[in-house]
């Protein structure tokens, strides 16, 4: 079973390897079009691995899809390529709390409503605290006093400062 799932990981792992190559190509910026497509295929990824959790397949812990979602920011950070896609403290947030949950839905001591409202209520507030966050950072950038090039020129018998 260990095997077969470090097969599964390997395959992820190449075809997120692959379609990171065709994203990048030559360039130094994954375009809009390249995420999207990532995008896609690791929603399709996530949806696959729950659709097996749910057919029993596997368990709702093995479904998690937080090894693929760091493993896509992971394998773009190394392409040097610049790009949207972000993992970070808050996606740790909000996996560890899915697992935490995942457990108790693989144990059936909550059934998949519970589980699924809980996990779309941690997203919800780890996304409202990022969205407060960025609104604040943009309060911030926006009170900041802007650089201005002055130049003082000498008209006649006085001095002239002009500031853009």
């Amino acid at each position: 079973m260990r095997h077969i799932q470090q097969i599964r990981i390997f395959i992820r792992q190449s075809i997120i390897a692959l379609l990171l190559m065709t994203l990048v190509g030559c360039s130094k910026h994954v375009t809009r079009q390249g995420m999207s497509n990532l995008n896609n295929r690791f929603e399709n990824e996530k949806s696959q691995l729950e659709q097996k959790a749910q057919a029993g397949q596997i368990t709702w812990i093995q479904a998690e899809s937080r090894d693929l979602d760091k493993g896509v920011k992971v394998k773009l950070d190394a392409t040097g390529a610049s790009h949207t896609w972000r993992y970070d403290s808050g996606d740790e947030e909000y996996y560890a709390y899915c697992i935490a949950i995942a457990e108790k839905l693989d144990k059936n001591e909550i059934t998949f409503a519970q589980f699924d409202a809980a996990r779309k209520r941690a997203f919800n507030e780890v996304e409202a605290r990022r969205q407060s966050l960025e609104n604040q950072q943009e309060l911030i950038e926006n009170l900041r006093p802007r650089q201005r090039n002055c130049v003082t020129e000498k008209v006649f018998d006085k001095y002239e400062t002009k500031c853009h």
